[in-house]
């Protein structure tokens, strides 16, 4: 894929256009943002058909399943390495911003770096505002 094809793949993704078989999900901070292309373009490399099932935040952690049945054998494992990467760094990324984070836990299990996990402590309200 060339750099132009992969950049337009990457806007229609984070546009959450219907048309792909990719979208922004709601549930996912824009933290996250820059691991979710990295990981699309890692994918992308390894040949990915683009199919995906659900992404989300759950426990702290991106979620990114992906339908392999119609990926080639020799491709599927790398496909999961990859995946399993990008989740295990989300653990380390914070979600509302992207800077250096850990798991945060109380009603809710979050990554956030200390200023957002703050912002969250104080005003629980004004922190999803802006998201």
């Amino acid at each position: 894929m060339t750099s132009l094809n992969l950049n337009l793949a990457m806007r229609d993704f984070l546009q959450g256009r219907k048309d792909l078989s990719i979208r922004r999900p709601e549930s996912i901070g824009k933290g996250w943002i820059p691991l979710l292309e990295q990981l699309c373009i890692q994918l992308y490399r390894l040949g990915w058909n683009k199919e995906v099932l659900q992404i989300k935040e759950k426990c702290g952690h991106l979620c990114f399943y992906v339908r392999l049945k119609s990926q080639p054998e020799k491709s599927r494992e790398a496909i999961r390495d990859v995946i399993s990467y990008y989740v295990q760094k989300s653990m380390t990324v914070c979600e509302r911003c992207g800077d250096n984070a850990s798991i945060r836990t109380g009603n809710w299990i979050k990554t956030l770096c200390d200023h957002c996990n703050c912002l969250y402590l104080a005003d629980k309200d004004y922190f999803y505002a802006d998201l």
